[in-house]
Order: structure tokens, then C-alpha cells, then sequence
């Protein structure tokens, strides 16, 4: 399994990356060459991916791609919006807050690249800090889905309870689990 991963790692990293270097991702599948944030085949599940791979493996060149894509959503965060943009639209970004694109998401990355990988860095913390403030902001939600909804920012909330080992968190996520 490890040496499979490994080989589509390098496969990831054999592609064109999008953006300055240091601050680089690849675009999403069926997208524009436009590099994307987010969890669903976006900067933060690249991050989340290659962080992982890194760790099992050792090798240095994966977690660098990793804190690229990192770096890549760092760059686009608005605090005025607390919370990263949807960038496929184009001129006009679009700022849900979604799994797939917006800061539950990013956040739900953040924590399990810190599960999986160990890493607590500052930035990761950071970002962490910043999806709960804009989830904690953006409620309630339009619709209750895993992916685009409600149900992704319980998700996060009690994972980040989880995590910082603060109660009031897995709290919060089970009220607002409980009016769903």
C-alpha cells in the first residue's frame, strides 16, 4: 500500500505546479490552470496527502510540496471574509464555508495533518484558529450535507475540540448537531 502511495506522490509531483515557487499547487481536476483552495482535490487535500505521505515515508521532498500548498491557501486568506475563497468562478470568488472548499475544510486538513504527521506547527495552528473563527461567524448554514454544510462544520468544530482539548467545542457541535 505504502509503495503505491508513494508512486502516485511522486507521480503529484511529477505534474506542473501552479504559482510562485514556495507557493505552489496543482489545479483541480477538470478546473482551469488555476490552483485551488480547499480540501476536495485542492491545495488542502494535497497538503493533508503529501504531509501523510512524508511521514511514512521520510522523504523530505513530499512534505515541501505540502507546506507549498499550505502556504499557496495562507496567501489568499481574507480576514475581512474569515474564510478562504472559492477561486473557480474567476474574477468574482465566491467564500463558502464548505468542506470541499471553504474553511471547515481547510481546517479539518490542518487537524488531521497534525493527527497524522505529528507537525504542530504555528502555521497549522493558525489556520486551525482561523477556520473556527470564520465557521463559529458563518452560522447557521443553508443546508445540513457533510460536504457543503451544517453537518462539515459539526464535523470540524468537534474535531477541533478534539484536538485542542476544549469541550466547549465538542459542546458547541453537539447543539448545533442537535438542530439539525
Amino acid at each position: 500500500m505504502l509503495k503505491r502511495a508513494t508512486k502516485c506522490g511522486e507521480h503529484l509531483l511529477g505534474q506542473r505546479r501552479i504559482g510562485p515557487e514556495g507557493r505552489r499547487s496543482w489545479s483541480g481536476q477538470g478546473t482551469a490552470l488555476q490552483a485551488l483552495n480547499g480540501m476536495s482535490h485542492r491545495a488542502a487535500g494535497f497538503a493533508y496527502s503529501l504531509a501523510s505521505l512524508s511521514a511514512a515515508t521520510g522523504r523530505e521532498e513530499f512534505a515541501r510540496a505540502a507546506s507549498e500548498c499550505i502556504v499557496f491557501e495562507i496567501s489568499s486568506y481574507s480576514a475581512e471574509r474569515n474564510n478562504w475563497p472559492d477561486l473557480r468562478s474567476g474574477a468574482e470568488n465566491s467564500w463558502p464555508l464548505q468542506w470541499c472548499y471553504g474553511a471547515p475544510g481547510i481546517g479539518l486538513a490542518r487537524i488531521a495533518t497534525i493527527k497524522q504527521t505529528g507537525l504542530d506547527s504555528e502555521f497549522l495552528a493558525k489556520d486551525i484558529a482561523k477556520a473556527l473563527h470564520g465557521v463559529e461567524l458563518g452560522w447557521p448554514n443553508a443546508v445540513d450535507t457533510l460536504c457543503c454544510g451544517t453537518l462539515c462544520n459539526v464535523e470540524f468544530l468537534c474535531e477541533a475540540g478534539n484536538l485542542l482539548g476544549q469541550p466547549d467545542l465538542r459542546d458547541l457541535a453537539s447543539r448545533r448537531l442537535m438542530s439539525v
